[in-house]
């Protein structure tokens, strides 16, 4: 689940936030056209937009195949960690 949950992580922060990837909330789409390249840089504000953008997201995806909403929440935290750690 990890590793499938990081891959549709690195593939919807490839694209331009409001590019047919709605942001939660409804929030305007970024400055910055590609955060994941922000985010690999170190850049804790893209990354911090990330995570906004995609964790709702990605925690349906992993409730969805785990039919349990706490366990999905805690891996897709630590999804979200592991995509900081490989950000470089």
């Amino acid at each position: 689940v990890i590793r499938h949950l990081l891959e549709v992580l690195r593939r919807l922060a490839s694209h331009p936030l409001g590019t047919g990837f709605a942001r939660e909330g409804g929030a305007a789409p970024d400055r910055s056209p590609y955060l994941a390249l922000a985010a690999a840089g170190g850049d804790a504000d893209a990354f911090d937009a990330i995570f906004r953008a995609y964790h709702a997201r990605l925690t349906g995806i992993a409730a969805s195949m785990l039919s349990d909403r706490g366990t999905a929440e805690e891996i897709t935290q630590d999804v979200m960690l592991e995509f900081w750690r490989r950000r470089e």
